[in-house]
């Protein structure tokens, strides 16, 4: 199991341009076969940061995640955003264990 989790930060004036975006990613990333959990959330903290979880079933299903057309046309829209901070981290993961 492939963990990743952080956050990225934008401008106060491209937040609502970047939520659109990433809601996109986020939606067509969830249907990959590979993937278990995919998720940003807009911090209730500070409206410009996103907080992001991912969990795939391997490296190999990240990788794929990262050739795929979505992930690169998020990333081009990127370009139009000005993303102040990024914390991104990827964890191995030998066990699952749902606890609630």
């Amino acid at each position: 199991m492939i963990v990743v989790s952080g956050f990225m930060e934008v401008t106060p004036d491209c937040a609502e341009r970047f939520a659109a975006c990433t809601r996109e990613l986020v939606d067509a990333t969830r249907r990959e076969p590979g993937c278990v959990e995919y998720r940003f959330a807009r911090s209730i903290e500070r409206a410009e940061r996103f907080e992001v979880f991912e969990e795939f079933v391997d490296q190999a299903a990240l990788d794929e995640h990262l050739r795929a057309d979505h992930y690169r046309g998020w990333n081009r829209a990127l370009k139009n955003i000005e993303v102040t901070r990024v914390s991104i981290v990827r964890y191995v993961a030998t066990e699952r264990t749902v606890l609630a």
